[in-house]
C-alpha cells in the first residue's frame, strides 16, 4: 500500500470512528471503548507527524480510563474483586521491585505498567457493573459489535487497496482501526470476537448469525495471519461441542461441515499453508502439520520433539522449555530467576525486538519466540506467574466454566506461543471482559429460571 493510499485509508478510518459514535451515541462508556479501538489511527499519526502523538494517546487513554474508574476500584462489590485486587497488588510490587533493581527511563516504565500490563485491571473495574446490569451489558455488547463490523469493513477496504497478491504480509501491521504497527491483533481479535458473539447470542445462532461469525475471519485474512486458520475453526468446534452443558451429537454433526470448510478454505487462501505458496493453492494436511511444527519448534517431524537431541532454542515453542531451563534465558542467579533482568531494555528494544532477536540478549534462541520467554527474561518467574494468575482470575470470573475453559485455553496458547494479547491487549481485553460478564449474567439468569421451574 503506497503512502498516498495509506492517507486515504486512514481518512476512512477516521470516518469509521465518527460512524461508530453516530451508531452508539457519545457518552463515557462509548467514548472510552471507541478510542481504545482506534489506537491505530494515533499510531499512524505518530508515524507521519511525531512519535509523541502516539505516546500522548497512550497517556491520555490511561488517564481517561482511571478518571472513569478509580471510585469503582475503591468500591468493590464482591469478594472476587478483592481477590483480583490482591493479585494485581502482588504483580505491581514485583514489577516495581524489578524496576528498582535494574532501572530505566521512568516514563517508559510507567507506560509499560499502566498501558501494557495494568489496563485490563482498570477495564475490569470499569466494566464489572455489567454483571449486575444486563441492559448496560447489552449496550456495551452493541458498541463492540458495531466496532467489529467497522473492522471487517476496513479490512475489506484494505484488501481492495492492496489488490490480489501473495505479498499481502507487507502491510500486515495495519489491522482495521486497531493497529498500525503490530499485526498481533489480527490473530486474536477474530477468535475472541467469535467467542463474544456466541455468548452474546447465548449459543443460539440463526442463519444470519453464521454469516456474521464467519465474517470475523476477514480481519485475519487482511493481514495474512496463519494461526486463525487453525484456531478459528477449532474454537468454533469447542463452542459447538463443549460450551453448552449438554453435548448434543446431532448439533456437532450438523455444524461440523462448517468447521471443516472454514479450515480448508483458510488453508487454501493463505500461501504459507499450501505447497504452491499461493492464494488458493491446494489443501495438504501433511504440509500444514509439518509447517506448523517447523514454525513452532523448528522440527517437521513430531517424533523429534521428544528426542534427547531436540534443540529447545528454535521457534515460538521454545518458551515452553524455558520454564524449566532458566539458564537458557540467561537467568543465572536467584535474583534474576525471581525478578528477571529488567523490562526497560526489552521495552525499548535495545537489542531489537526480543521475540525475534532474543539471541542479541545473550539467549540460546533462533527465530521468533513466544511472549512467555520475553516476560520470563523481563520479570522473572515471580512477575510472569503473577501475570498468568491475574489473567486466569479475570477469565474465571464467570460461573460458566465451559466458556472459562475455552478462553483460558486460547489465552494460554497466546501466552506461550504468541504475543500475550488475548488479555493484555486493550482491544481484546474489552471484548474478553464483556464476554465474561455477559456469560455470568446468562448463567445466573438460566440458573434462576431452572430453579423457578422446579
Amino acid at each position: 500500500m503506497s503512502e498516498s493510499l495509506k492517507i486515504y485509508y486512514y481518512i476512512l478510518v477516521f470516518i469509521g470512528m465518527l460512524y461508530a459514535f453516530y451508531k452508539v451515541g457519545i457518552n463515557k462508556t462509548s467514548f472510552l471503548i471507541v478510542m481504545i479501538f482506534w489506537a491505530g489511527l494515533f499510531e499512524y499519526l505518530g508515524e507521519i507527524i511525531d512519535p509523541i502523538v502516539t505516546n500522548l494517546y497512550k497517556i491520555l487513554i490511561v488517564i481517561i480510563a482511571i478518571s472513569f474508574t478509580w471510585l469503582k476500584i475503591l468500591h468493590n462489590k464482591t469478594k472476587y474483586d478483592n481477590k483480583l485486587n490482591f493479585i494485581f497488588i502482588l504483580f505491581s510490587i514485583s514489577f516495581w521491585v524489578s524496576y528498582l533493581l535494574y532501572g530505566g527511563d521512568i516514563i517508559t516504565m510507567l507506560s509499560q505498567y499502566f498501558y501494557k500490563f495494568s489496563f485490563v485491571f482498570i477495564l475490569y473495574h470499569y466494566l464489572k457493573e455489567i454483571e449486575f446490569d444486563r441492559q448496560k451489558g447489552l449496550y456495551i455488547g452493541k458498541i463492540i459489535l458495531t466496532i467489529l463490523f467497522i473492522q471487517i469493513l476496513l479490512s475489506l477496504i484494505k484488501l481492495g487497496f492492496i489488490g490480489p497478491t501473495n505479498d499481502i504480509g507487507i502491510v500486515e501491521k495495519i489491522v482495521g482501526s486497531m493497529s498500525a504497527g503490530g499485526a498481533g491483533l489480527a490473530v486474536v481479535i477474530p477468535v475472541i470476537a467469535l467467542i463474544f458473539y456466541w455468548v452474546l447470542k447465548e449459543g443460539q445462532l440463526k442463519r444470519k448469525d453464521w454469516y456474521i461469525v464467519i465474517s470475523f475471519i476477514v480481519i485475519a485474512f487482511a493481514s495474512a495471519k496463519r494461526q486463525p486458520i487453525v484456531f478459528f475453526p477449532l474454537i468454533l468446534f469447542f463452542l459447538i461441542s463443549f460450551a453448552k452443558k449438554r453435548i448434543k451429537l446431532l448439533s456437532i454433526l450438523k455444524y461440523m461441515p462448517i468447521v471443516i470448510i472454514l479450515f480448508i478454505v483458510g488453508a487454501k487462501l493463505n500461501p504459507s499453508f499450501n505447497p504452491e505458496n499461493k492464494v488458493w493453492g491446494s489443501f495438504d494436511i501433511d504440509f500444514i502439520s509439518e509447517y506448523g511444527l517447523r514454525y513452532y519448534f523448528g522440527e517437521s517431524d513430531i517424533s523429534s520433539l521428544s528426542s534427547s537431541g531436540f534443540d529447545t532454542g528454535i521457534g515460538r515453542g521454545a518458551a515452553i522449555f524455558y520454564f524449566y531451563q532458566p539458564d537458557r534465558l540467561n537467568l543465572n542467579n536467584v535474583k534474576e530467576i525471581l525478578f528477571g533482568k529488567g523490562r526497560y531494555y526489552v521495552a525499548v528494544a535495545q537489542g531489537g525486538r526480543f521475540t525475534a532477536f532474543a539471541s542479541n540478549y545473550g539467549i540460546f534462541q533462533s527465530g521468533l519466540m513466544g511472549e512467555a520467554g520475553s516476560l520470563l527474561y523481563s520479570f522473572g518467574y515471580l512477575g510472569t506467574l503473577l501475570l498468568m494468575i491475574l489473567a486466569f482470575v479475570i477469565i474465571n470470573k464467570t460461573i460458566n466454566k465451559h466458556i472459562v475453559a475455552i478462553i483460558f485455553f486460547y489465552y494460554l496458547w497466546d501466552f506461550l506461543f504468541y504475543y500475550n494479547q488475548v488479555v493484555y491487549s486493550s482491544q481484546s481485553a474489552v471484548i474478553v471482559l464483556c464476554t465474561i460478564f455477559l456469560a455470568q449474567i446468562n448463567s445466573s439468569t438460566n440458573h434462576r429460571l431452572s430453579n423457578s421451574k422446579q
